[in-house]
């Protein structure tokens, strides 16, 4: 390697790169490097996940990943990162997180869901491949996300109005009545008998009035609700003839006593709906099930499966190995060839 290489252009690069790499992106799917040996399968498969690791241990990554490749399968995804949501109170938050989601799914039945193949500046340049399912029914998604829509601006009133405040409602019924008079008399002839008659009325108006006066809740209109979400990834499901997916990135930035409170609601909507939760946090700062009466969350074991990503140096030969792997894959954009010679001749040194 030349003395000059760490000052050249391609290191300059390199270094940009592995600064971006620190938080993940769209964009940096294409530099993805699998954290252990099978956890893109699990992280795409047909059950819930959470994935638990440390920050920059790839977990946001793989979830970006498993997207991207939902999408070119044209699987129905939403990716909704948590972060954005740092601070909000419960039940806003879910409200927020709701909302997004519908926003999330209603983007993709008008972009991936119809966008044909041959719509290389879409496929190409976003995930660097075509898919092999054709496109769904224009007519059917556009209706779905018609309805997402909908349910998205119904939402984001109860969001922005006030929280158990009391609504009068009055309804008014007008009844209408008419006092009548009427003579009647009578003409004799010898061919026939004539009947006349002469009335006089007055209409009169009465009107009733009902006032009736409740609470408007959020949290129970969100649970009011749920079976009318649970009918729209039925309806997913038909016209995507297969699954929906949803990831929850960085479930650690919501307050943590609202954690389980949250995956709890999109667990009821997609229990039975062929809906797919995939979670990502830190594990000694999430809480994702409370026992009580009843119980709610995801109960590992029952309800979600793990996928752990807490590599350390107590693994340090799998640890070496994948961040090696990253580091290749930025030499190879920073077109570093005499760093990425040393690099593919480095011994794995397991020290185990």
């Amino acid at each position: 390697m030349k003395n000059n290489t760490l000052n050249s252009e391609e290191v300059s690069k390199l270094i940009v790169l592995v600064k971006e790499s620190y938080r993940s992106t769209k964009r940096g799917v294409k530099y993805f490097i699998e954290p252990a040996v099978g956890t893109l399968n699990q992280a795409t498969s047909r059950v819930h996940n959470i994935v638990f690791g440390r920050r920059g241990s790839g977990k946001s990554s793989l979830l970006r990943k498993a997207a991207a490749d939902l999408t070119v399968d044209r699987r129905p995804i939403a990716f909704i990162d948590l972060e954005s949501f740092k601070g909000h109170a419960y039940p806003d938050v879910l409200l927020s997180v709701l909302i997004q989601t519908f926003q999330e799914f209603e983007l993709w039945l008008r972009t991936a869901a119809v966008n044909p193949s041959t719509k290389t500046t879409f496929w190409k340049n976003l995930f660097g491949r075509i898919p092999k399912r054709a496109a769904f029914n224009k007519k059917e998604a556009d209706n779905l996300a018609n309805g997402l829509k909908e349910k998205i601006e119904e939402l984001t009133i109860v969001l922005n109005s006030s929280d158990q405040i009391n609504i009068q409602r009055v309804h008014k019924n007008e009844l209408q009545s008419k006092v009548e008079a009427k003579a009647i008399g009578s003409l004799s002839s010898p061919i026939a008998q004539i009947k006349s008659g002469a009335s006089a009325g007055e209409s009169q108006t009465n009107t009733e009035e009902i006032q009736e006066v409740f609470q408007a809740n959020k949290i129970d209109f969100l649970y009011r609700h749920i079976l009318e979400y649970q009918d729209i990834f039925k309806e997913m499901s038909r016209i995507s003839d297969g699954d929906s997916y949803l990831f929850l990135d960085d479930l650690y930035y919501i307050k943590r006593s609202d954690q389980a409170k949250l995956v709890d609601y999109f667990h009821r909507i997609a229990k039975g709906n062929n809906l797919w939760l995939k979670i990502g946090t830190v594990r000694h700062r999430s809480t994702w099930y409370v026992k009580g009466d009843p119980t709610y969350g995801l109960k590992l074991g029952d309800d979600a499966h793990e996928i752990n990503l807490d590599l350390t140096l107590e693994n340090y030969s799998t640890t070496k190995k994948f961040l090696l792997a990253i580091l290749q894959a930025f030499v190879e954009e920073s077109q570093l060839a005499d760093l990425k010679k040393y690099l593919l001749t480095m011994p794995l040194i397991d020290l185990s």
